[in-house]
């Protein structure tokens, strides 16, 4: 999968310009800050265009990205200079410590991952108490991604593995232990899109396994 992205990375702006514009612009109306925020973590930040609007919106807000890709993340250091905290890793090994984000945010790449659900699980450690994660991803039951996946199946598209509708969405969050507070459909660019808005469920604050992450900074 790096590699995939590493080959991409030089057109992947001006390629996906208007739908990476769009999809950012309705992340961050869902991101419900109230000032007291620390820290953002985007998952699978690629050029960072995402964390470029977060730091013209909320400059006090420490925005951290993390990507396999590192030619990726070489585009997104030349956009956000040092405004942000770039880290190449999995989402599968995010490498930070317990509740250090207020909030978590994955635009764009839960279709590519094989286990989403142990994912949303690791994720969840990483949030303090009182954050809140957010995923916008295609939404299975709009026709317009219907069509876009039946396409990226047959040419084997490596970067896709599956899209989800919003019940099963709602149930692997919930089994990796949050509590939804919303999703919301709507189209973005001609994709049927979907954005997911969950905290951590009260019965899984208390019995959160502690583990070592590594700090960033």
């Amino acid at each position: 999968m790096p590699v995939v992205y590493d080959r991409r990375a030089a057109t992947y702006d001006w390629r996906w310009a208007r739908y990476i514009a769009a999809t950012a612009e309705e992340t961050l109306h869902r991101l419900a800050l109230d000032g007291s925020e620390r820290r953002l973590l985007d998952v699978g930040c690629g050029t960072g265009t995402f964390l470029q609007r977060v730091a013209i919106t909320h400059p006090t807000l420490q925005g951290v990205g993390v990507d396999m890709s590192l030619a990726m993340l070489k585009r997104a250091r030349a956009k956000l200079g040092e405004s942000a905290w770039l880290v190449c890793a999995r989402a599968e090994g995010l490498p930070f410590r317990k509740d250090m984000f207020d909030r978590i945010v994955a635009i764009s790449v839960p279709h590519e991952w094989r286990d989403p659900g142990m994912i949303f699980q690791g994720m969840r450690s990483l949030l303090a108490p009182s954050g809140r994660l957010i995923l916008t991803d295609w939404c299975a039951e709009d026709p317009r991604v219907i069509l876009k996946v039946l396409f990226l199946k047959a040419i084997r598209d490596p970067a896709f593995f599956r899209a989800y509708r919003t019940g099963r969405y709602q149930h692997l969050i919930a089994e990796a232990g949050y509590e939804m507070i919303r999703i919301d459909r709507y189209g973005a660019a001609g994709w049927g899109m979907m954005t997911a808005i969950a905290r951590v469920a009260s019965r899984a604050r208390g019995s959160i396994k502690l583990t070592k992450f590594l700090s960033v900074g």
